[in-house]
């Protein structure tokens, strides 16, 4: 019996660190998205304390790192300073003079963010145990047009501060827990005696639609002896080490430098459960010193659709739960289960009716900002297509003025290996401008449980290529 799979599209085309980290303390594994430290603007500064709990203990901070979601991303001419503080909270917004009131500048320098990125210290900072740490950031100037994102916890105390200035470094008064109303999340390395901790995670912190087939990778120096890996979907489990989240015991250290754990074949699964957060850490052993453990590690699986019939719009409804264009400047790229390219801008919605209750959205690509010989894909989630289904959708090349064949293409294509590879099952490339959508239908058998569509938009001379809907 053939099942149906309906995607109710209506498309329109327009056309800085060494190998081995030493080990750290990661503070805040929230995943709200901000500008801070850096900021949008061309001038400014992010000021945000760290309690004497969140540091835990007296060390030398040798290196830190903020988590950046839009990378790469290259700033000129940033400023880091540490200063030990009795206060948890700022007590107002006000900007501090840093040589005037006992901060010690760390860093100085262009700075590169992209992913978890480490920022080596000139001056390492020898934090005393007792007080809370204040890290105070200035950007003297970025180039504006970058718009860096990092990834934040909530906060609801003024535990952060920043000040702003297009035109000028600011020195007044700033603004107190700025919006998103949350602290940037930020990692403390410092220097220890035994083995560096396992390094490299492979999925990284945070990294999010994960595949249900991953492995688990990371780094070991040869010191190390001995391993042990806790795995789950409980994080306090996993922060305890308990043993029910012991996937690895004590394994020993054969010299690899990268280990590889395959979980599915350790937790006897085909594949791991769909849209989950999964929390892993790894303790390491020289049989000498005490183990050192990592920071508990989060990911977060992709979604796989197995339920069928399926219908996809592009509503840009914030409470559906399958939404494709997550809506907005500060767009959050974890909010989609879908996948298309951020930078530049490529896929999008277009609203059609009267605002705020339009009547239509499409999914549309305009090719004036694009790249010559290039392809911009829209990406599905992953679907379970074993055995025999339909897929049907709408789409429509078209624009006001002339088509010319030959200027643009868009492809319908089909991967049965996570993306992998494709193979392409429909190609529009009309002759003349379409002003109606085209039907399209078809059967897919036997593709899988990794099976993606996705619509991929070549671009053959923007000058002359038309605008593409779905």
């Amino acid at each position: 019996m053939k099942k149906i799979f309906l995607l109710s599209l209506i498309l329109v085309a327009l056309f800085s660190g060494s190998l081995f980290s030493q080990p750290y303390v990661a503070i805040g594994d929230g995943t709200v998205g901000t500008s801070y430290p850096v900021s949008y603007s061309g001038y400014s500064w992010y000021s945000f304390i760290l309690t004497k709990e969140e540091v835990a203990g007296a060390k030398k901070i040798i290196k830190i790192s903020f988590d950046c979601t839009n990378g790469p991303k290259t700033t000129t001419n940033q400023k880091i300073y540490m200063k030990h503080t009795p206060n948890t909270v700022f007590p107002d917004a006000n900007y501090e003079n840093q040589e005037s009131n006992g901060y010690v500048l760390v860093y100085s320098g262009s700075i590169t963010y992209n992913g978890v990125t480490d920022i080596v210290l000139q001056t390492p900072f020898e934090y005393n145990g007792t007080d809370n740490l204040i890290i105070h950031y200035e950007n003297r100037l970025v180039n504006n047009s970058l718009y860096p994102s990092f990834n934040s916890t909530t906060s609801s105390v003024n535990n952060n501060k920043s000040g702003q200035g297009d035109e000028y470094f600011p020195t007044g008064t700033g603004f107190s827990n700025p919006y998103p109303n949350s602290r940037t999340n930020v990692r403390l390395y410092y220097e220890t005696l035994g083995p560096n901790p396992a390094s490299n995670f492979i999925p990284d912190n945070n990294e999010f639609k994960v595949s249900l087939n991953t492995e688990l990778k990371f780094d070991l120096e040869d010191k190390v002896k001995n391993y042990t890996v806790y795995f789950g979907t409980t994080k306090s489990l996993v922060d305890s080490e308990d043993e029910s989240c012991r996937i690895v015991n004590n394994e020993a250290n054969e010299g690899n430098n990268t280990i590889t754990v395959n979980v599915l074949s350790l937790l006897s699964l085909d594949i791991l459960l769909s849209k989950t957060d999964y929390y892993w850490k790894v303790v390491v052993t020289d049989n000498i010193n005490t183990p050192i453990a990592t920071a508990t590690s989060k990911f977060t699986t992709q979604k796989i659709i197995s339920d069928f019939p399926y219908n996809q719009n592009f509503s840009q409804n914030l409470d559906h739960q399958d939404i494709v264009f997550y809506p907005g400047y500060y767009s959050d790229w974890t909010k989609t289960d879908w996948s298309y390219t951020s930078t530049p801008i490529t896929w999008s919605c277009w609203q059609v009716g009267e605002a705020p209750n339009y009547t239509e959205f499409h999914a549309y690509i305009a090719p004036y900002s694009l790249t010559d010989g290039e392809s911009y894909s829209l990406t599905t989630p992953r679907f379970d297509l074993t055995g025999d289904y339909e897929v049907s959708f709408y789409w429509m090349n078209g624009s006001l003025s002339t088509k010319y064949n030959g200027y643009d293409k868009t492809y319908f294509e089909v991967s049965s290996d996570d993306g992998q590879t494709w193979e392409v099952l429909k190609t529009l490339d009309a002759d003349v401008i379409e002003t109606e959508f085209q039907y399209v239908s078809m059967s897919v058998t036997n593709k899988g449980n990794a099976a993606r569509f996705r619509w991929r938009y070549e671009v053959i001379n923007k000058s002359s290529a038309k605008s593409v809907f779905y």
